[in-house]
């Protein structure tokens, strides 16, 4: 009877504790630099994804003579694995986090577009979701007067490119989300970036705290640490054992015969 008074409220946190994994399974890494964090690791799908911060302002063919960076040309400078995501993946990846990506009613009045939707005055609880999509590096400061994400995938109908994008202005009168019904061409604007995976790599270990690190100077073969609450977890299933095999001997004691 002890050990059920026990192992009711225990799995009351249990339960609790599996419901956050969804979170802890995106996991800031750093990339280039200590302390840089430009790598957002997700547990589940064992992709690293690159901060959009680094492939912003970016386009795929410099059609326009306006000297942008080439997209295709920086990945294979990096020869790192990066990779160009397609929509599913993006998809699959935003899904992780709190934001609604259909129109919805916790965020306010949301108003079509043509491919997005918009809110005028968008509630907290929309600005708090679009901060916390910036954990994969955010595209649309630079530049503008606006705070988000804005990225394209390699899916597209005759070079235009679909965009997965939440952001909002400066005075946060106006919140305009987009999640792949929005397609542009990539013509290295400011506040446009791209979806950027490849199959994860042992975490990088820095040997300096200096700013500016080189590849030279970084140890390659660490190993990642498991997520917070997967540990969590762990330790709570041990003392679930330890408290239930405490119970049972006690039980075991009071009731010896004579």
């Amino acid at each position: 009877m002890h050990a059920r008074r026990f192992l009711k409220p225990f799995m009351v946190i249990v339960v609790m504790t599996l419901s956050n994994t969804v979170f802890a399974s995106l996991i800031a890494r750093d990339y280039l630099a200590n302390g840089d964090g430009a790598i957002t690791y997700d547990t589940d799908s064992g992709y690293e994804w690159l901060d959009l911060t680094y492939t912003r302002s970016m386009c795929l063919q410099d059609t326009l003579n306006n000297g942008c960076n080439n997209y295709h040309d920086y990945l294979a400078s990096l020869d790192d694995g990066w990779l160009f995501a397609n929509s599913q993946q993006v998809s699959n990846l935003l899904a992780k986090f709190a934001f609604a990506s259909n129109q919805s009613a916790i965020y306010g009045d949301a108003k079509p577009g043509s491919g997005y939707y918009y809110y005028k005055n968008p509630n907290q609880t929309f600005i708090s979701d679009v901060n916390a999509l910036t954990l994969l590096g955010e595209s649309m400061s630079a530049g503008s007067s606006l705070y988000g994400i804005k990225g394209f995938t390699r899916d597209n109908i005759n070079g235009a490119h679909e965009q997965f994008m939440a952001y909002y202005n400066k005075n946060q009168s106006l919140g305009i989300v987009a999640f792949g019904d929005y397609h542009r061409v990539a013509q290295g604007k400011p506040i446009q970036a791209f979806y950027t995976y490849r199959v994860a790599k042992a975490e990088s270990v820095f040997i300096s705290s200096k700013p500016q690190i080189t590849s030279t100077n970084v140890i390659n073969n660490a190993t990642a640490l498991p997520e917070p609450a997967s540990l969590t977890l762990f330790s709570l299933l041990l003392s679930a054992l330890f408290m239930h095999g405490y119970y049972r001997r006690r039980k075991t004691e009071c009731f010896q015969p004579i």
